[in-house]
């Protein structure tokens, strides 16, 4: 009896004194301790507790303290209450819940994806890049030069007023050029040559494809740029210098 009282929301203290006071009917405190076999300051508290829920009352007679137990249907009571309750919070909760669901929305970093058309759109991404200190830069060995060469004289230019210590990966065919003039650079086998250039800076990864009209896309999300650091970093471990 005692567990089920429990899970009615009772301590087992408190269960012990209910059940003792219902089978003692009104009693002195004392008389309860014996009856549930708790000491006396554990049975106070409980006696306290199992008030304040509605469960006990007393009445004081010569001047001591005469404790009843309610009766059980108190419970349903009790639980209707909680029930009430429970509802209100559940109204509160909805009240409440689109503006957490808004603040949520707005804490949460997504990727921005944006696509660049053209030489002019190309132009862009490399400006972009000269805003970093440390760009990775692979693929596409000449590409740039090749579609580009009056901006990538530029771009070549500003790099080194820029102080920008950027590695690259390009195919051997480029070593001893100038486009690997300003950057820390490791080679590949000229079978690595290909349409596509990846740029990974800050948290962008630019990808470009040296089309007839070239298009390039710049995803900037963290995640996605630091695994493209680590790709990077793996291929430039293979690499020769």
């Amino acid at each position: 009896m005692e567990e089920k009282l429990r899970k009615l929301g009772l301590s087992q203290t408190e269960a012990r004194v209910y059940l003792a006071l219902l089978d003692l009917g009104t009693s002195l405190a004392g008389d309860i301790t014996k009856r549930a076999n708790v000491n006396r300051t554990n049975c106070y508290d409980a006696l306290q507790k199992l008030m304040t829920k509605g469960l006990v009352s007393f009445v004081v007679k010569a001047n001591r303290k005469y404790f009843h137990a309610e009766t059980p249907l108190k419970f349903l009571a009790l639980l209707k209450e909680e029930e009430e309750q429970l509802k209100e919070k559940e109204k509160e909760v909805k009240n409440f819940l689109p503006f957490l669901l808004q603040k949520t929305k707005s804490s949460i970093e997504y990727p921005q994806a944006t696509i660049f058309r053209g030489k002019k759109g190309i132009k862009s991404i490399y400006e972009d890049v000269l805003r970093y200190k440390d760009p990775r830069i692979f693929g596409s060995s000449g590409k740039f030069k090749e579609n580009l060469d009056t901006f990538f004289s530029l771009f070549q230019k500003r790099v080194k007023e820029c102080h920008i210590k950027g590695r690259l990966i390009e195919a051997e065919k480029v070593r001893g050029t100038e486009i690997t003039k300003h950057f820390t650079t490791k080679y590949l086998p000229n079978s690595y040559i290909t349409l596509i250039s990846t740029l990974v800076y800050g948290d962008k990864v630019a990808i470009i494809s040296w089309t007839s009209n070239p298009i390039g896309f710049v995803i900037e999300d963290k995640q996605t740029a630091n695994s493209f650091k680590v790709y990077f970093d793996f291929m430039w471990q293979q690499a020769k210098a």
